[in-house]
């Protein structure tokens, strides 16, 4: 929402400035940005852009958030330094744009996964592992048997045969030959349990519904694909885009709210939309314009199409 300039108050404010279009001209798309902000608050529960007087205008407004990993920054009670490379740089806190998720009180800094669930992911790590030892382990999936006592040169000669013919889907010869697949047991077949049950753990500690992550669930007779992104919305990931929101808005003059766009997520089909649009122009809550807007439409008569729209 754009407000006046307060330095200015004759001057408007653009209502999306190009911060917001994209935050680092210069480094990541605007998707890639958001990416990399949200998997820093996911594992470290904070995540930091520089907002130092280089990269923002004469009135201190950002002109670009160059990002800065989570693991970069060192935060103590008194200041926070920016690590580069080996050495320490001190950074003032006010040039450090912070995205903060799951605070204690008192604390400056969030906790993401790795701080919460320390336990949890040390036994997806370990039973992850157990079932690539098992998949990895060397086991054949069959044995030749050959008549009398070969020599491994002709042992060799009928392994490799075999392994052409399968490859090729021809049919080998087995002369003086037999194959027997080895099958598996009891214990390599609960590698498919452990799995999902992983992926259980996963979605407990991201609060992502388990069906999202290909988890077999229970009957979802009363919920399609947009009760679903809803629920991930409200559930998961309006946790990390409050956070965006929060941190970004303090980039814009007082009275502004940034807000990032989540209505691909919980976008209607087009027969639903467009019934409630009428209902709402009806009621007199939104004008024919506003309807356009959201459509991704240009003005009424407009012959340029459709406008580009980025949900991101």
């Amino acid at each position: 929402r754009g407000l006046l300039d307060p330095a200015s108050p004759n001057t408007p404010v653009a209502p999306q400035p190009t911060v917001l279009r994209n935050p680092d001209p210069l480094g990541l798309k605007r998707s890639g940005w958001m990416g990399a902000v949200t998997a820093d608050l996911v594992w470290h529960g904070n995540a930091f852009a520089y907002r130092g007087p280089e990269v923002c205008d004469s009135r201190g407004w950002p002109l670009r958030l160059p990002l800065i990993s989570a693991t970069d920054v060192v935060w103590d009670d008194y200041d926070k330094v920016w690590r580069v490379g080996p050495e320490l740089v001190n950074v003032d806190e006010g040039d450090l744009l912070h995205f903060q998720v799951n605070a204690k009180a008192g604390c400056k800094l969030g906790r993401g996964i790795l701080q919460m669930y320390p336990d949890t992911l040390q036994l997806i790590k370990q039973t992850e592992h157990a079932s690539h030892v098992v998949m990895k382990s060397g086991r054949p999936v069959g044995i030749i048997s050959l008549e009398g006592d070969p020599t491994p040169e002709q042992a060799k000669q009928y392994k490799e045969a075999f392994v052409t013919a399968m490859n090729d889907g021809s049919v080998a010869a087995m002369s003086r030959a037999t194959f027997g697949p080895v099958t598996w047991n009891a214990n390599d077949l609960a590698l498919v349990p452990m799995r999902e049950y992983n992926l259980r753990l996963a979605s407990d500690i991201l609060n992502i519904t388990p069906y999202l992550l290909g988890v077999p669930s229970e009957s979802r007779v009363y919920s399609n694909m947009e009760t679903e992104w809803v629920t991930f919305l409200r559930t998961s990931l309006g946790t990390y885009t409050e956070a965006i929101n929060d941190a970004m808005s303090t980039t814009q003059p007082n009275g502004t709210e940034v807000r990032v766009a989540t209505d691909a997520l919980t976008r209607a089909d087009t027969k639903t939309r467009w019934e409630v649009y009428k209902l709402a122009v009806e009621l007199g809550a939104l004008s024919p314009e506003e309807v356009r807007s959201s459509e991704g439409l240009g003005p009424m008569g407009d012959t340029s199409g459709l406008n580009s729209l980025d949900p991101a």
